[in-house]
């Protein structure tokens, strides 16, 4: 089943790098392979590398056009649709993907959505992994409660859920939340 959660493919480099660097520094020193989950045109992956030369990293994406983007521009990484996720991952970043702003005509985000991405993200994360997510519509611990939210964040709330899964409490709500799968 493709899950087409964030409707959005805007991005740029270095737009999370400052969270990458302190994800390095506090919670993934070197991970052996890298995840961007929701990978857009594969910029997010070259900052990645920037912070984690020695990995490996690679993209998931839905958009077919996009995902072509990433392949053409980046072709020494791979990139490839949700159908096609398998393996682990030491890290998987879900950034400014697990989200949809009713206040920009986006429409709610269906929690059964947004629930099935998780569980893709919780089946290729490795136990012992880390799991970085910004921007989000409900909170990840909604779905993954076996995870340990990790404290020490500079960008906001550790685990605040930004909607309920009815959609309730809508607001732009921007914040870092970084999570250790069980080992």
């Amino acid at each position: 089943m493709e899950i087409r959660v964030q409707t959005s493919t805007a991005t740029q480099h270095g737009r999370y790098l400052p969270i990458f660097i302190d994800a390095k520094a506090n919670y993934a020193s070197a991970p052996a392979r890298i995840l961007s989950f929701g990978c857009s045109t594969g910029v997010e992956t070259e900052t990645l590398s920037g912070v984690w030369p020695d990995a490996v990293i690679e993209g998931v994406e839905i958009n077919d056009e996009v995902r072509a983007m990433a392949i053409e521009t980046y072709p020494h990484r791979r990139f490839f649709p949700p159908s096609d996720l398998a393996g682990q991952y030491d890290l998987v970043t879900a950034m400014s993907v697990l989200c949809s702003w009713p206040e920009k005509s986006y429409g709610i985000l269906d929690y059964g959505i947004f629930v099935e991405a998780c569980k893709s993200i919780d089946r290729c994360l490795k136990p012992g992994g880390l799991l970085i997510c910004y921007n989000y519509t409900y909170s990840p611990l909604n779905v993954l409660t076996d995870y340990e939210a990790l404290p020490g964040n500079s960008y906001g709330p550790n685990y605040v859920a930004s909607r309920a899964p009815d959609g309730t409490n809508l607001r732009a709500f921007f914040s870092t939340v970084y999570f250790r799968k069980p080992s």
